[in-house]
């Protein structure tokens, strides 16, 4: 029998707590602080798809 998907439980953080993670890239690393707005409008996921649509058009108009 199938046992039902649990969802991970997202950490609340308050709008004045940062979240920060590294990342290297080559020879590189970067220390990245993420922070979310809890009245932004849009979600991140809409934001991220907005950007990517914004950067496609923009590699169309210079390839014009």
């Amino acid at each position: 029998m199938n046992k039902p998907v649990e969802k991970a439980k997202t950490p609340t953080i308050s709008p004045q707590e940062k979240r920060h993670f590294t990342r290297r890239i080559g020879s590189t690393t970067f220390r990245v602080a993420v922070y979310f707005n809890p009245e932004a409008k849009e979600s991140a996921t809409d934001k991220i798809s907005r950007l990517i649509r914004l950067e496609a058009d923009t590699v169309k108009a210079v390839e014009s």
